[in-house]
């Protein structure tokens, strides 16, 4: 029997993404465009284990159009 409980975590954002080189000027990305961004991480625990920590085992991004 597999005692592994697991849970996933929709996160959702609005980020800005830019790079700036040493004089603070714009070489990646953009000022002021907001992206949409959703990802979900999964953590497992073993739910007859003393350790009460959740471990990361998953990261997946999920395009925005599927919220």
């Amino acid at each position: 029997i597999n005692n592994d409980a697991k849970i996933k975590v929709n996160f959702i954002a609005e980020t800005i993404l830019n790079i700036l080189d040493q004089k603070q000027k714009i070489i990646f990305g953009h000022q002021n465009k907001i992206e949409n961004l959703k990802t979900q991480w999964v953590f497992k625990k073993n739910l007859k284990a003393s350790d009460p920590t959740w471990k990361l085992v998953d990261v997946d991004n999920i395009p925005f159009t599927e919220i």
